[in-house]
């Protein structure tokens, strides 16, 4: 897949060139900062040889936390498509490609007031570490066929309103299967709602019994003349009772607002991979002490 950036035409990875890029975060993991300093930015995407520099220079890779001022040198012989992503700690993205960035080394952003922007480090920090520490986990489940939007959605008892998740399905007769992701407290369940007909919009109210507020890996199934078939379509569902859903609701909203600023910097599949790691944080949060 190509895109054209700032007059520059870019090829961004496909799902398996950048679920292979993440698993090389094992190398990432060692790479800290420089000792003392908070790190500003992170390698989301890589192609090539690409050094930041200090005592001794690293070799970065997917998922390198990077110091205030760190100072990258780009491959010493650059291949075309060869490019750098980065986010830093205030959600802002930017991207190398070579060849026009790979001629001189960059220096990268200072944050002397990073302490203003705790929270949401803080909030990130939890969420990489989920992304980049298990990253099939986020990025494999996005290539079994179509995909439903994730969301957080309001579960009200046996109830929830699905429509968060169907924005891009059309017209007609369904069912959802529910089933928890690893780590779920209904670790293993399965569960299936009652039909409901979309008519592409809000809202969509089906029951589902015995569902626990949690993540869930949710598949569409169309239903015609009787016959349920399921259709590949699947999404991330984070079911949230009264007491949560609000909050929750809007950082998930806040997060997508932050990513929605990669479009041009970091492929889709990552960005939904992220957003996804994103909802994992969320359930995780509620279960600490």
């Amino acid at each position: 897949m190509r895109r054209r950036v700032k007059g520059t035409l870019v090829r961004l990875p496909s799902v398996r060139a950048t679920l292979g890029a993440l698993v090389l975060v094992a190398a990432a993991s060692a790479a800290g900062t420089v000792e003392g300093q908070s790190p500003i930015g992170t390698v989301f995407e890589i192609r090539g040889r690409w050094i930041i520099e200090g005592e001794p220079p690293r070799v970065l890779a997917t998922g390198s936390s990077l110091p205030s001022n760190g100072v990258i040198r780009p491959p010493g012989s650059p291949q075309s498509d060869d490019f750098l992503s980065i986010v830093y700690v205030s959600g802002d993205p930017v991207r190398f490609q070579c060849p026009d960035d790979c001629r001189h080394p960059v220096r990268l952003k200072s944050y002397p007031d990073i302490q203003r922007l705790r929270s949401w480090t803080d909030r990130i920090a939890i969420v990489e570490r989920l992304f980049f520490g298990n990253p099939q986990r986020y990025v494999s489940a996005l290539t079994r066929g179509g995909n439903l939007t994730d969301a957080v959605l309001r579960l009200d008892g046996d109830q929830v309103d699905v429509a968060g998740i169907l924005t891009d399905v059309s017209r007609g007769s369904y069912s959802l299967r529910f089933r928890s992701l690893p780590g779920a407290e209904g670790a293993a369940a399965t569960r299936e709602s009652g039909t409901f007909t979309w008519d592409g919009q809000g809202p969509a109210i089906p029951t589902v019994r015995e569902l626990v507020p949690d993540l869930y890996d949710v598949e569409l199934i169309e239903w015609t003349s009787g016959q349920g078939t399921a259709t590949g379509a699947r999404g991330w569902v984070l079911l949230r009772d009264a007491t949560r859903y609000r909050d929750d609701a809007r950082a998930f909203d806040e997060a997508q607002a932050v990513t929605a600023k990669w479009v041009d910097v970091v492929s889709s599949t990552t960005r939904r991979a992220f957003l996804r790691s994103f909802l994992d944080s969320l359930a995780s949060a509620s279960k600490r002490p």
